[in-house]
């Protein structure tokens, strides 16, 4: 909760320090994103997860915020766990996000970003062991936020993107978790 405040308090900071001609001149993006998810308390062997998305967000009027909204899938099959029995686990997430996203235009090529928004994430994990198994599927909340930096070349984009989610929780077989995470990622797309 705290990390989820101070993120909103550099957000709220960010904005504010923006003035009039500062902010992009774009009206919308439009990005694929490639990204390696380090989820906070899933064991080592879960720990990182791939996932692939798209994202968009488009300028409310005059405002300098943006609209930002996107939808991540992330999957990762065959991974073995060794604590006393052998499983071998499959792991799901999708991820839907919304929230504000505000840009600092720097010249003609490159912008720096900020977003705050609130995350819902389902998860579905499944594991087998000497031909038992089980599987489980969970939605839990959180707040996202995000920060990046995009070169443009006229209307494409490409760019380097960190977020982190915190504040979820889940309660699977009665083992309690969580699907926070920290990720790096590589953001492809267009701007108009």
């Amino acid at each position: 909760m705290r990390r989820a405040c101070f993120a909103a308090t550099l957000f709220l900071a960010f904005i504010v320090g923006l003035s009039a001609e500062a902010y992009a001149d774009n009206v919308a993006n439009l990005n694929l994103l490639y990204t390696q998810k380090n989820m906070e308390k899933w064991q080592n062997e879960l720990k990182e997860l791939p996932a692939y998305g798209i994202e968009g967000d488009i300028r409310l009027g005059s405002a300098p915020i943006n609209l930002w909204m996107g939808v991540t899938t992330g999957k990762d099959t065959g991974k073995t766990l060794s604590r006393g029995l052998t499983v071998t686990v499959d792991t799901t997430q999708t991820e839907m996000y919304i929230g504000a996203r505000s840009y600092l235009q720097f010249g003609s090529t490159l912008a720096t970003y900020a977003g705050l928004g609130v995350s819902s994430v389902k998860s579905d994990v499944s594991g087998k062991s000497g031909g038992v198994s089980s599987s489980n599927s969970e939605t839990t909340t959180g707040y996202l936020w995000n920060f990046g930096i995009l070169l443009r070349f006229g209307n494409f984009n490409i760019g380097g993107d960190y977020r982190a989610l915190s504040g979820t929780s889940l309660n699977m077989e009665n083992a309690y978790s969580n699907v926070n995470y920290n990720q790096m990622g590589v953001v492809l797309g267009f701007n108009w």
